[in-house]
């Protein structure tokens, strides 16, 4: 019993892991707002500015 429970899970975590491996350089262009919607003014602890230098590091462009 608890070997099928264990490899359920397993199975489970696994679809999970690999459903959510989607290639962001497909895409042309990636928009990151000024303002979250969970942060209450712009660019609040400068988490626009941050995602923006991340996504710079590993090659992709912004206009």
């Amino acid at each position: 019993m608890i070997k099928k429970i264990v490899f359920s899970l397993l199975f489970f975590i696994t679809i999970l892991t690999y459903g959510q491996q989607e290639k962001i350089k497909d895409y042309k262009y990636i928009i990151v707002p000024e303002r979250f919607e969970f942060l209450k003014s712009s660019d609040q602890y400068q988490t626009s500015s941050l995602t923006k230098f991340l996504l710079e590091k590993k090659g992709l462009l912004f206009f």
